[in-house]
């Protein structure tokens, strides 16, 4: 068995040796989110620090002596695919704020920048650079060429067919993928990445059918459809290092229904759910293979996560995440001690690690099993908060309400500012193993319609159908 404690002390050591002394500058999309990034960064002996972002964000924002906090001003958005397009334009061509504070904090251009961003970048400001990902590596997100990961992969899958966003060629290829539950279509990325179920249709009718094509053709070529897969949505997750692929947990998604609507509605992760320990051994092998695949054929390295849903067949995939997710984030919070974003960030370099794949496996796996975390998140368009508001609750997975006990609280309700409008977030006290955290994110989004406004409106989990 690994030992914890001496792999948590080098890969700590080895990771300040990046920032020790250094000004640093750290590029996110909201202030808040960068700030226990920065609290780490001084942790590990970085000098001044510079943080530049699109929006404070819901939460505490970084601070104290020799932290610069800027804001930039940020178009309007209002889905996931405008704000991951906005991301890549403001790495891409940093806007004024940034630049000037940039000439200001490190005129001589020996700063190193930390990037938090699921964009393609490999120099922000002509720095040296940590985080982002190749444009390779960006590519391989494309909906449309997972069967063929999955294939060359040689991993149980459902049929797939990627067709031309044409009526007819939608129509027949739907007809025949229907298991009697609708089938799912979902864009390419020829206009840029997309996620968090942007873009992705539930096609269970005609009037479904011609409301999803009506979307799709203003920003895909193509689309790919499979069967709609009815289940428990969930994630496998896995980091490619030179001597293997490190393969961890199974994480809950939180994608929720709206009854009669063809979107579905991401609204957060756990890793407190646990599937049948066979199933979870079969996810396993899923992320190991996919991770071997990814490395001998693109040469890939770093964090994925393997998004799917635990079917009454088992576990089929749907998509590939090409970086370091919001699922493997959850992980990490087990062995908080252990820096495993910037894990990522050294291998996606190709820095020797000092430690083999199946110790780093073995430590990671045995403190996210020990400690479980999840969150559930949704943004509301119809609110425009500037401050953050958090509550205690109390209650069950069936209903909460406001407690002002904190004795009694099971956990938080957040409103906080976001660029698409209101950021509602619920972090439970804990999470017992086992526990699904998608009802707990239901009562707490209808808890939010009722304080605040926020007009999410009536929401369903997924249904449990492994026997």
């Amino acid at each position: 068995m690994a030992d914890t404690e001496q792999i948590v002390e080098h890969v700590q050591d080895l990771v300040a040796r990046t920032v020790l002394g250094r000004r640093v500058v750290v590029v996110c999309a909201v202030l808040a989110g960068a700030t226990t990034r920065v609290e780490a960064l001084r942790q590990q002996g970085a000098g001044e620090i510079l943080v530049i972002g699109l929006s404070v964000g819901t939460g505490e924002r970084p601070g104290g002596d020799g932290v610069t906090c800027v804001e930039c001003d940020s178009p309007p958005i209002r889905s996931v695919a405008d704000e991951i397009a906005v991301w890549q334009a403001y790495v891409d061509k940093p806007p004024p704020e940034a630049l000037d504070a940039l000439t200001i904090f490190d005129p001589a251009h020996e700063a190193a920048v930390l990037c938090l961003l699921p964009v393609t970048l490999e120099s922000y400001a002509g720095r040296e650079t940590w985080g982002g990902r190749p444009p390779a590596f960006t590519a391989l997100e494309d909906k449309t060429l997972s069967e063929q990961i999955w294939r060359d992969s040689d991993v149980p899958h459902s049929p797939e067919v990627v067709v031309p966003v044409d009526r007819e060629a939608l129509h027949d290829s739907a007809s025949r993928l229907d298991k009697g539950q609708g089938t799912v279509w979902s864009a390419d990325a020829s206009d840029g990445m997309n996620g968090g179920s942007d873009r992705v249709f539930w096609v269970r009718d005609d009037q479904g059918a011609r409301a999803a094509y009506d979307n799709l053709r203003l920003y895909a070529k193509r689309a790919r459809l499979m069967p709609f897969l009815q289940g428990v949505p969930c994630s496998i997750h896995g980091l490619v290092l030179p001597d293997g692929v490190v393969v961890l947990r199974p994480v809950e998604l939180l994608v929720l229904r709206r009854p009669g609507s063809l979107k579905f509605v991401y609204a957060g992760i756990s890793t407190a759910w646990d599937p049948r320990p066979d199933d979870r051994e079969a996810m396993r092998e899923v992320a190991r293979r996919v991770g071997t695949y990814l490395a001998r054929e693109h040469d890939y390295r770093g964090a994925f996560g393997i998004d799917g849903v635990l079917t009454a067949d088992g576990f089929r995939p749907h998509e590939l995440n090409p970086r370091f997710s919001g699922g493997i984030s959850a992980i990490g919070k087990g062995l908080p001690d252990l820096p495993l974003n910037r894990v990522h960030d050294l291998a996606l370099r190709g820095v020797d690690l000092g430690v083999t794949a199946p110790d780093l496996e073995d430590v990671l796996l045995q403190a996210a099993d020990a400690s479980r975390f999840g969150s559930a998140y949704l943004v509301s368009h119809d609110v425009n908060p500037t401050e953050t508001t958090q509550i205690d609750v109390s209650g069950s997975a069936h209903q909460l309400s406001v407690t002002f006990e904190p004795e009694h609280a099971v956990g938080t309700l957040e409103l906080g500012p976001h660029l698409a409008g209101g950021l509602i977030r619920y972090q439970p006290k804990e999470l017992a193993p086992g526990t699904r955290l998608a009802p707990w994110g239901v009562a707490a989004l209808a808890l939010a319609d009722q304080l605040w406004d926020t007009r999410i409106g009536h929401l369903a989990t997924a249904p449990d159908v492994r026997r």
